[in-house]
């Protein structure tokens, strides 16, 4: 079984050939990699490195990437993927929490369904 060192190494080492291969093509795919690296490398920054500040830091990219993958591809993570809000929390930098993160909206399918108006 691997460490969360070695988990962090290889995923660093991934990085760059996502990057790479996603950068011109799928951005919706490259920020949701990003994410996941991102959430991976502020566990290891807080509990292996005891950095708390560079675990807000990849916290904040968490958030950052949210933003960007609602405002650009209407990603409806707040339906399913909710504990992102705390990522965003977690960052401690309130003024995007609150100017930015706080004011992420979406259109939902649900608002143009007709299925459950009174007949």
């Amino acid at each position: 079984m691997l460490t969360l060192k070695e988990v962090v190494e290889n995923e660093k080492m991934q990085e760059t050939k996502i990057l790479a291969k996603y950068i011109n093509s799928d951005l919706e795919h490259l920020s949701s990699s990003l994410k996941s690296k991102n959430k991976m490398y502020a566990i290891y920054a807080y509990f292996e490195e005891h950095d708390i500040q560079k675990a807000k830091q990849h916290f904040y990219a968490c958030g950052l990437l949210d933003a960007f993958q609602v405002q650009k591809f209407q990603d409806r993570m707040f339906d399913y993927d909710i504990h992102s809000i705390g990522y965003a929390m977690l960052s401690d930098n309130l003024p995007f929490v609150r100017e930015v993160y706080a004011n992420l909206t979406y259109r939902s399918v649900y608002y143009d369904d007709d299925t459950n108006l009174p007949v």
